[in-house]
């Protein structure tokens, strides 16, 4: 259970589409490699938000931070207050969200991969459910479904937006407040391109000329922007994917493609403006931005866990490096607030969970929920953080 795209989700999918490939048909090797690569780049397309979190131990109470002519749905909750909004955690069917409340899900958690949670109060997730993305209302009541071509979506910075890619290529952008996701153009069809979004800028999709603009990748980079009003090749110097967006659009968190016999590649800042790197690392990787945009979060790992969590600034120098104890490995990290991360924590032989508060400055980490028994860390995650 995590935001990882897992090969058995996404195989289904890319195996229809190389079917009826005869001059170099793909292996079931290949649909695994194209899924994990997916993988590891949405590890680190999460929202940032202001939140608070209670440095205490458990029993704490967290504080952490479509087509437009469809008329079924859900209604938008009350706009969450300035404030209250920030990172959720998922663990045992509950979600603690930014203010502290608690929502119990109705579908539980046993087959959620990925959670967001819009201003308004709606929850947005991925499921082992092929090839749907499911909205429920703010009290975690199931509300409504949606086809997509793969189990993935992106969160805008501001937690405003989410946005898929529906199984006709139409870009599909779920606004607070909006009852139904919005249409903007749809992606080209081609043969064993397999779209995502990497991320959805601005709002008020449905308004021509708003700003509103999705991010789309073909599998490989970054390559196309999508708006209401059509879709145009991403021009940019160097070849790149989108890990993040700054709360205001202008700086991209990237990441390079690897080298000849690399397996991780560079990661970097894009300057929208200028069309420029402007800072660049090859120490860490999926970087995200934090609350305020001062510092990038950043992991590097395998098998569903990562090995190292690293603390950066603006100009990707490291801040603070983080790696467990013992046999302890990190499964999810996720922002706190502007101050400290969230580490889902597990150890390996034990397979006792904790959820930690790690400070910035360096100071000692603390227990907010945990330990509790989990499953293996090569398959699940108990403490999911939304994106």
């Amino acid at each position: 259970m995590n935001e990882h795209l897992r090969s058995d989700e996404v195989g289904a999918a890319l195996q229809r589409e190389v079917s009826d490939l005869h001059d170099t048909p793909l292996t079931l090797g290949d649909v695994r490699g194209r899924a994990r690569r997916i993988q590891r780049r949405r590890h680190g397309v999460r929202a940032a938000a202001a939140v608070t979190l209670a440095a205490v131990a458990v029993p704490a109470v967290l504080l952490l931070g479509g087509t437009d002519d469809r008329t079924d749905g859900v209604d938008p909750a009350t706009p969450t207050p300035p404030g209250t909004s920030g990172t959720a955690v998922l663990h045992d069917g509950t979600v603690t969200l930014g203010d502290g409340r608690t929502v119990d899900l109705a579908i539980g958690d046993a087959a959620v991969s990925s959670l967001g949670v819009l201003s308004d109060g709606r929850m947005v997730l991925t499921t082992n459910t092929p090839e749907v993305v499911q909205v429920l209302s703010a009290d975690g009541s199931e509300a409504a479904t949606y086809p997509v071509e793969l189990n993935t979506f992106a969160m805008g910075p501001t937690d405003d937006t989410a946005a898929w890619i529906a199984p006709d290529g139409r870009v599909q952008v779920l606004e607070a407040g909006i009852r139904e996701p919005i249409g903007l153009q749809a992606l080209p069809q081609r043969r064993r391109t397999f779209w995502t979004v990497d991320a959805v800028i601005g709002d008020e999709c449905l308004m021509s000329g708003s700003g509103c603009r999705v991010l789309a990748s073909d599998g490989d980079h970054t390559t196309t922007v999508v708006t209401m009003e059509g879709v145009a090749d991403l021009e940019a110097d160097e070849a790149f994917s989108v890990s993040d967006v700054s709360r205001d659009g202008g700086t991209w968190a990237v990441a390079f493609r690897p080298g000849r016999n690399e397996q991780f590649g560079c990661s970097g800042l894009y300057d929208v403006a200028s069309d420029a790197v402007v800072a660049r690392t090859c120490e860490t990787s999926n970087l995200e931005f934090a609350p305020d945009g001062q510092h990038l979060l950043g992991t590097r790992g395998d098998n569903n866990m990562d090995g190292r969590v690293t603390v950066l600034d603006r100009d990707l120098t490291t801040v603070l490096t983080y790696q467990g104890v013992r046999d302890m490995v990190v499964s999810r990290s996720a922002w706190a607030d502007a101050e400290a991360l969230l580490l889902a924590v597990v150890g390996f032989e034990d397979q006792q969970w904790s959820l930690l508060r790690v400070p910035i400055d360096g100071s000692d980490p603390t227990t907010v929920m945990g330990p509790v028994d989990g499953g293996n860390p090569e398959l699940e995650s108990e403490f999911l953080p939304s994106m």
